[in-house]
């Protein structure tokens, strides 16, 4: 089981992992059943295998869970999770007393006393209840949060181990808080846990250890024999009788020392109880003097220690209260001069909305400050001013973009009236003079440079210039002129230059090809007097000078190993040496030269000694010719008193001392010494280390104790190595240089593989290499995508990258390249629309303006906010100018009908046209509208008689029908007489028939306009099945087999969108479409993305 994947232990839900010992795993967890935070310790590995560790696990949490007191952590409950023990106690809140210490935080002397008074608390506790605690120290000394609680943890539950249980010989307890019974092994009681706090109380009133020795073993005799250093070598000011009470706390024999903590902490309450009075006093003076030099953050904190020593302290709580006012008084003048400030700065910058508000705020604050009130006024008219200015601007713009260049002269000239400083206003009634000025010659420079366009692109420059001169006789100052005037100089140029560099490039391509060095420097360095900065002349000229230095690099090294070597064959290891160190100052960190000069060096020292050793060997070698063993005994054991580490010697050595009795054991070591030096050579130093150790165990040898002593050295230099090359792996990683770090790993020795280490930087770099090609091609897809203009498909592979491998520069860059793809996009569609859409309302093509406008609706977000302002304009005329024509058409084809007449044959309505009281001048309109039965019966004769006007009322619009099915307009007979009464009766029941038609059907004559939209789009697509009004009375008409994404036009209102997902399962969501708020759908995921699906698509 791996504990730190656990997720639940127990009824206890896991939150997170605090903290991991050798022994067990620390949790915070949560009870759900009432809400409450816990901590959870577990025994993991082998330790909870062990039946004796298991029974002191369970008999400590047992005693543990007897103690509740304010001052113990209080366990809670005890279980198993899979064979592992575990103990739910008080999760606490805050910080041991170790880190107080070591950070040496600033506290007074009673809240030092006040901790250990605490702490004695706890232990006289436990200890009436028969509970040594046997490892009082800092780091188990809680102090809670809010910083006056103490709360004693570890009851001997994380010690528990093979090595803290109470057998014979062994200890238990922490090295320098343990008293001197526990060193020397013997039964321990309550007073073991006084001495350990004496212990912790000294370190906290000096941060220094009383007993802190050299080593372990020093540590412990200062703590069984000497006294601890007097406290008055690292503080002052404390009370005598203090010292006294730690001295006996840390008494020797502990018959010495209190005789319970109850009996230490009382006396400790004494002092305390002394410098409280004293502090109170101090503190209080200080406060005052800090608050009348306005210090009054240091008065507070001053104040704050003395309330919480004695809380109903008048005097301090008094001053507590002036100082909290006096810096509410700063807070409140320092907000008001920063909110003023940046009312200033923001009237500075013409941002008087953000002015009024920053003054608004200061006001709340302030609401009798004149200079406020003063400031406010102004920036209100300025804004009033700006607005106006604004509006001004607005219409001129507009009559300029109209063409109505004399109105807009009016109204920029009115806005320089309200704002002579305008920068805005001046440069656009420049901008509208010039453009009245220029307009009568703008067309003829116009077709000239259109010409000079055509002999550019066809590489005619003189007669393109031709064109531009006669352009630039119009309008010498021409931009556009000048700058086609220079593309043509620079189009000629450049085809000269490129010529000229192709030509240089390939001579010093050839210079180099021969190894000519120098001449392609020089060549390349003359070129760039006329090609100055030219990236390849640059590139060519650094490559050539490289590749001399290196020539003449490589010369000189190998001159003087020449000569090095020479000298050395000489036997003049010396002068050898001088010229290698010379020249290695020259060329400093040249491999070959310092391995030659480390040979050198050894050949040297070999040299001397060799000569040494010589003479010393010749005399032993004699000696022993004449059987003198003893003498060369002797001048042996001098030889090797003065040549350290020397084999020979001290096998000759051997050899006199042993020659006959040692040869059987001469052959075995020489044996493991060659083997020795195999695997050494091999670099396999810790199987060589074994094997000499293990030999040497059986027969001790001097020289495989000196070849062991090489492996060592060998282990030693082998890791020291492979960690610089670690490290030197991993800072390449670190640079981002992946791939330089995967060809430097897979260049080290072979037997460094042996490493896990090795062999885990090496996978990960090559992981982060296998990244780095991933993002690249990644991101290269993404361009080709660019490149072929599909901007989404773009986007959708850089967002996939970025999720699957984070955000990394390059994935930011490109995701920047195809945003700004995006937004030139959007500018170049949306100004398109808006140029084409302004041709149209001047024609007063409304629907088609409308049309042309709506493709461009989706960019329009992506845009300049003076784009957004032309576009939505432009929309709402065409929209206007659409309406009204929609409105006139149904008027043009309203249809009044009339009575229908019993002499009629067919039953053929007679509708008269517009009412005119002299039908005479200006004609009657008769329209005959089918019936069904008409409409399958053959016309029926024109009559003679001329047909009888009837007034038309008010037009009211009705459905539009077939006008290609109705019969020709025809004049029926005269109908017979009829009274007045009968005729009026007839027309009020037509009136009434149009109006009950209007009432019943005005949702089909008077549609609501489509002023709003909505926007559909879901993962991965779906397909639009219908859209309906809430309410039941609308349903928007689709296309067939309309699919996302969508932008559809609706009237305003709530709606439903039913959708169906590639695999047919259907999904609504409701939508409201607001004329300022268009609505968007929606939340729904039919398929998720795959994203190594969509690089691989690309």
């Amino acid at each position: 089981m791996a504990p730190n994947t656990l997720t639940k232990i127990g009824k206890y839900d896991v939150v997170e992992v605090l903290g991991k010992g050798g022994m067990g795993i620390v949790y915070k967890a949560m009870d759900n059943r009432i809400g409450r935070l816990v901590a959870i310790k577990m025994m993991t590995g082998g330790f909870a295998e062990n039946p004796d560790l298991l029974k002191r696990f369970y008999r400590e949490a047992q005693s543990t869970g007897m103690l509740q007191h304010s001052n113990i952590v209080i366990v809670y409950d005890l279980g198993d999770q899979d064979g592992n023990p575990y103990l739910v106690m008080e999760f606490l809140e805050g910080e041991p007393l170790d880190k107080l210490v070591a950070t040496r935080r600033e506290l007074s002397l009673v809240q030092k006393l006040d901790y250990i008074i605490q702490c004695c608390n706890g232990l006289n506790y436990a200890h009436q209840r028969g509970i040594v605690h046997r490892d009082i120290k800092p780091a188990n000394l809680m102090i809670l949060k809010e910083g006056s609680a103490v709360k004693i943890v570890d009851f001997g539950i994380a010690r528990i181990g093979d090595a803290s249980l109470t057998k014979t010989g062994q200890v238990v307890g922490t090295i320098t808080y343990m008293s001197p019974e526990q060193i020397n092994a013997q039964v321990v009681d309550g007073r073991t846990d006084i001495f350990s706090t004496g212990v912790m109380l000294y370190e906290l009133l000096t941060y220094t250890l009383p007993f802190d020795g050299r080593d372990t073993a020093a540590t412990l005799l200062k703590i069984i024999h000497e006294p601890p250093p007097p406290l008055k070598n690292f503080i002052s000011g404390y009370p005598p009788e203090l010292e006294e009470i730690v001295l006996k706390a840390l008494a020797k024999d502990r018959e010495d020392r209190y005789a319970t903590a109850e009996d230490f902490a009382f006396d400790l309450s004494r002092v305390q109880e002394q410098l409280k009075k004293s502090m109170v006093s101090d503190y209080v003076s200080r406060a005052k003097a800090s608050i009348e030099k306005e210090e009054l953050s240091r008065a507070k904190e001053l104040l704050q220690q003395v309330l919480k020593v004695d809380t109903q302290h008048s005097l301090a709580k008094e001053l507590m209260h002036d100082v909290q006012q006096r810096l509410q008084k700063q807070v409140r003048s320092e907000q008001v001069r920063q909110l003023r400030s940046h009312a200033e700065d923001a009237l500075s910058q013409r941002l008087f909305e953000d002015a009024l508000s920053y003054i608004d705020q200061a006001i709340t604050l302030d609401k009798t400050n004149p200079e406020l009130l003063n400031l406010r006024d102004l920036a209100h008219e300025a804004k009033i001013r700006r607005d106006k200015t604004a509006d001004e601007l607005r219409r001129a713009e507009s009559g300029q973009l109209s063409g109505h260049l004399e109105d807009a002269l009016q109204h920029v000239e009115t806005a320089l009236k309200l704002d002579p400083e305008s920068a805005q206003a001046k440069a656009l009634y420049a901008s509208i003079s010039k453009e009245i000025q220029s307009r009568s010659k703008d067309q003829k420079i116009k077709g000239f440079v259109d010409e000079a366009r055509k002999h550019i692109s066809g590489r005619k420059f003189t007669d393109a210039f031709e064109m531009l001169k006669r352009a630039e006789q119009i309008d010498p100052s021409s931009p556009e002129v000048h700058a086609l005037m220079n593309l043509a100089s620079s189009g000629r140029e450049q085809e000269l230059r490129r010529r000229d560099l192709e030509r240089i490039t390939t001579e010093i391509e050839e210079l180099l090809a021969k190894d000519d060095f120098a001449g392609a420097s020089a060549k390349a360095e003359a070129s760039l007097q006329t090609h100055a900065n030219e990236p390849a002349l640059l590139k060519l000229k650094a490559l050539a000078d490289k590749q001399r230095d290196a020539v003449d690099r490589r010369r000189f090294i190998d001159e003087r190993m020449s000569a090095a070597r020479k000298l050395l064959d000489a036997g003049k290891a010396n002068e050898a040496l001088a010229l290698l160190e010379e020249a290695s100052r020259k060329v400093p960190g040249e491999a070959r030269l310092q391995s030659l000069l480390a040979i050198v060096k050894d050949s040297a020292d070999r040299e001397r000694n060799e000569q040494i050793k010589t003479q010393y060997v010749q005399k032993a070698k004699e000696a022993m010719r004449h059987k003198d063993y003893a003498v060369a005994v002797q001048i042996l054991e001098a030889a090797s008193r003065e040549l350290d580490d020397s084999a020979e010697i001290y096998d000759l050595l051997q050899f006199a001392r042993e020659e006959a009795s040692q040869s059987d054991r001469r052959r075995k070591v020489d044996s493991v010494a060659d083997e020795a030096h195999r695997l050494m050579n091999e670099e396999d130093y810790e199987r060589a280390v074994a094997l000499l150790e293990g030999i040497l165990k059986e027969a001790p040898d001097e020289e495989l104790r000196v070849v062991l002593t090489e492996a060592r050295r060998g282990v030693h230099e082998f890791s020291r190595k492979l960690e610089a090359a670690l490290n030197k792996a991993q800072g390449l990683i670190k640079d981002g240089r992946v791939n330089d770090a995967v060809a430097f790993l897979e260049a080290q020795p072979p037997a460094y593989t042996r490493s896990s280490d090795f062999c885990a930087v090496l996978e990960r770099a090559r992981g982060q290499q296998d990244q780095t090609m991933a993002v690249g091609s990644a991101i290269e897809k993404a361009r080709q995508a660019l490149a072929k203009g599909d901007v989404a498909a773009a986007l959708n592979i850089a967002y996939a990258c970025q999720k699957t491998y984070g955000e990394t520069a390059e994935i930011k860059a490109a995701i920047a390249e195809i945003e700004t793809r995006r937004g030139a996009l959007a500018k170049s569609t949306v100004e398109s629309a808006v140029s084409d859409a302004r041709r149209l309302l001047l024609g007063r093509q409304y629907t088609q303006a409308v049309e042309r406008l709506e493709p461009a609706a989706p960019f329009v977000i992506e845009v300049s906010e003076s784009l957004q302002k032309q576009y939505e304009s432009l929309k709402n005329d065409a929209t206007a100018g659409a309406s009204r024509q929609q409105k006139q058409t149904q008027l043009d084809h309203t249809i009044v009908a009339g009575s229908m007449d019993a002499a009629q044959p067919g039953g053929q309505t007679i509708v008269a046209g517009s009412y005119d009281s002299a039908p005479a001048q200006r004609g009657e309109t008769r329209v005959q509208m089918p019936t069904p039965s008409a409409a399958a019966s053959p016309a029926p004769a024109r009559a003679s008689a001329a047909p009888v006007a009837m007034p038309q009322p008010a037009p009211v619009a009705a459905p539009t029908r077939p006008r290609t099915s109705a019969p020709a307009a025809v004049a029926p007979a005269p109908p017979a007489r009829k009274s007045p009464v009968t005729l009026l009766v007839i027309v009020a029941v037509v009136v009434l028939a149009i109006g009950a038609g209007v009432f019943l059907f005005k949702d089909r004559l008077f549609p609501p306009q489509a002023t709003s939209y909505i926007e559909i789009n879901v993962t991965p697509w779906g397909k639009v099945k219908s859209i309906t009004s809430v309410d039941g009375k609308r349903s928007i008409e689709l296309p067939a087999d309309t699919v996302t994404p969508l932008r559809i036009n609706v009237p305003p209102g709530d709606y439903k969108v039913t959708l169906a997902g590639p695999d047919g399962s259907e999904q609504s969501e409701m939508v409201k479409a607001a004329d300022d708020t268009p609505g968007t759908c929606c939340n729904i995921v039919f398929q998720q993305i795959d994203v190594e699906k969509v690089l691989n698509a690309q």
